[in-house]
């Protein structure tokens, strides 16, 4: 990359001046400087490859382009590293609800199954034993299955809120 510089110095007039750098910052301080020790400016053009671009000669005032330009390079890379940061955060948030609703899944199967056996262990106490024995039986069977019906419905919820969670994150 290289400047192409129009100006007058001291008198004199330069044409076609070439200022050549790696960085644009590096090139834009050398013709800073100059400005800064009594340089005119009558016209700069910015050539890169093929790539020509007339620049304002306003802009080069005698102050440093390399300060600012590094910092504004400084907040652009935080902020692009935050942003990256933000969809890795949104990713894992996602990653990790689809791990909850496979385990509210497997509770929902577990339970069902559970209750499923409840319900055939209390028909099945009609041909056991003893009324007392029966009835102590079944009360037991009653209170598990009342228990599991609730752990059933709480599963349910939150597998639903899980469900509108993700939802909204990948919308």
């Amino acid at each position: 990359m290289f400047l192409l510089v129009n100006g007058i110095f001291r008198e004199t007039s330069f044409t076609n001046f070439v200022l050549l750098a790696e960085h644009c910052e590096e090139v834009f301080d050398q013709l800073s400087n100059y400005v800064r020790d009594g340089l005119i400016l009558q016209s700069v053009e910015l050539i890169n490859g093929s790539h020509r671009a007339q620049l304002p000669i306003d802009i080069f005032d005698g102050k440093s382009f390399s300060g600012p330009m590094l910092a504004l390079k400084e907040e652009v890379g935080r902020l692009l590293s935050e942003k990256a940061q933000r969809q890795n955060d949104e990713q894992q948030t996602i990653d990790w609800n689809y791990l909850l609703l496979a385990h509210y899944d497997r509770q929902i199967n577990a339970i069902s199954r559970l209750i499923n056996r409840l319900e055939e262990a209390v028909q099945g106490t009609a041909l056991c034993c003893d009324a007392a024995l029966k009835q102590h039986l079944v009360a037991q069977y009653e209170h598990v299955l009342s228990h599991q019906t609730s752990e059933l419905a709480r599963f349910r919820a939150s597998h639903e809120q899980v469900t509108d969670r993700l939802k909204r994150l990948e919308a």
